[in-house]
């Protein structure tokens, strides 16, 4: 009888596991630029704990909320949404180890993955990455990554731990003593183009709180652009913000854009025409100068604007942080690079689609 009802349990799972959608996504890692970690294992789940290996035995290095450039081709192409995370990593400059099980909201990710979003090139499309970020202090983050749209699933913390012996952690047929694994990871992270910010950032204090709560805050805010010329049209704009998001924007939304809950911004990157001038320009705001000018709003629970000023000879921008009818305040410390397109990109914008010529 036991195995009867053991059978009929197999054949439900099996059903239900068959009726879920599917979506062709692949796992990818991120961490902070300044504090590569090391993997030895990791893992999205399904509820009967079968799931997607994470490759292990690497290191990785990135950009908090960008993905690492190692493809981790796993599996079917076609792959249910997963509730659960394991992790394994030992952090190089904290020189610790971290481990943990995560919960994941299943439900909430379906919905994202079958609303999908509108890419850059103007089109429904949906996710194709669950991006699992590790920073100091057992931060765990996890987004939904789609390119020009990239969505926070939520913010999480393992626990730290102790091996007691390094050679139980690290691959079989290895033995190290903990001199050797020091000296070896100290190998590990010489010559890389990121060398000189990894040894700047192990002479700092460990930034715990960063990256799962100040880059997190949000208040009500949104982006406007002032043509001073009075005729230029941003035809796109991709904004990423400091707790990893990225959110595009086309023309019809540009202009009509409300308030909403939303990050500090970290960095803009826009299209624009003028007549037939066509621009394209890149922000890249000053972490701290942002964060304490969206403090101002946070503090008085008012939104804010982040305002980009581009001049009536379409050659020089300025950026503004403004609480209207209270505060306005020039961004003095972003990077601002600009340049003209050529006139085979006309394609791509809506101000020439019925241009004949």
């Amino acid at each position: 009888m036991n195995k009867i009802y053991f059978l009929i349990f197999i054949v439900i799972m099996t059903v239900s596991c068959n009726s879920e959608p599917k979506y062709d996504w692949l796992p990818m890692l991120s961490v902070p630029r300044e504090y590569p970690v090391w993997l030895f294992s990791g893992i999205l789940t399904y509820p009967e704990k079968d799931g997607v290996h994470i490759l292990p035995w690497r290191l990785v290095m990135s950009e908090w909320g960008e993905e690492c450039p190692v493809i981790n081709r796993v599996g079917p192409d076609l792959k249910r949404v997963p509730d659960g995370l394991g992790l394994r990593w030992y952090s190089y400059i904290e020189k610790k180890f971290y481990s943990g099980f995560i919960n994941l909201p299943k439900e909430k990710m379906e919905v994202l993955f079958a609303e999908g979003f509108i890419n850059t090139r103007k089109q429904k499309d949906t996710f194709y990455r669950i991006l699992v970020g590790m920073a100091p202090c057992g931060v765990v983050n996890v987004w939904l990554y789609g390119g020009g749209t990239v969505v926070e699933i939520g913010s999480y913390t393992v626990e730290e731990f102790q091996p007691d012996d390094i050679n139980n952690v690290i691959r079989d047929g290895f033995s190290l003593s903990e001199e050797e694994f020091e000296e070896s990871n100290r190998r590990m992270l010489l010559g890389k183009e990121w060398t000189s910010i990894w040894n700047n950032a192990a002479k700092k204090p460990i930034p715990c709180g960063l990256w799962d709560v100040e880059y997190r805050h949000k208040c009500q805010s949104r982006t406007i652009v002032n043509h001073q010329d009075n005729i230029g049209v941003v035809d796109i704009m991709i904004i990423t913000y400091l707790n990893g998001e990225r959110e595009t924007l086309i023309r019809e939304d540009l202009y009509n854009l409300d308030f909403k809950v939303r990050p500090c911004i970290k960095s803009i990157s826009l299209d624009w025409s003028s007549d037939r001038l066509i621009k394209r320009g890149e922000i890249q705001f000053d972490s701290d100068e942002v964060m304490e000018a969206y403090s101002k709003a946070i503090n008085s629970d008012r939104p804010c604007e982040w305002i980009i000023d581009i001049n009536k000879e379409n050659d020089h921008i300025k950026v503004y942080f403004h609480i209207p009818g209270e505060y306005r305040q020039k961004l003095l410390h972003s990077k601002i690079g600009h340049w003209t397109l050529s006139e085979c990109h006309r394609y791509l914008f809506d101000a020439f689609k019925n241009d004949d010529d």
